[in-house]
């Protein structure tokens, strides 16, 4: 009887033998190009740079073009003439006015009231 170690060991055998045993024993005539076929001619140092670097840019400039037009197609939000700059804001922060009905760790803060101390996370209500 065979336990799931020694199986897991022949398993893992296969999978790498399979791979390598299976290159190592194709036949060498299959790579070979058909006796049929013609000498191809030369290609020229312009050819081989349209084709080896010119297709992968213009697929990579198409690929871009089509990100980039949803956006350029909507145009700009903002209004000209209108500033979208705000104050930054602390929520919670030390010059906040704690609503009514809130506590603190010091005790009760009234309506209206600034709290001595900034929020956090202290899960204590």
């Amino acid at each position: 009887m065979t336990t799931p170690a020694t199986f897991r060991r022949a398993l893992r055998g296969s999978a790498l033998a399979l791979p390598v045993a299976s290159v190592l024993l194709s036949p060498p005539a299959l790579a070979a190009t058909p006796v049929t076929w013609g000498e191809p001619p030369p290609m020229s140092l312009l050819q081989a740079l349209l084709i080896f670097a010119g297709i992968p840019l213009a697929i990579m400039l198409g690929v871009t073009l089509l990100v980039l037009a949803p956006s350029l197609v909507r145009g700009d939000r903002q209004q000209r003439g209108v500033s979208s700059w705000t104050e930054p804001q602390w929520f919670g922060g030390p010059g906040d006015v704690v609503p009514a009905g809130r506590h603190s760790t010091q005790g009760e803060i009234g309506p209206g009231e600034k709290a001595e101390q900034p929020g956090g996370a202290s899960a204590r209500w």
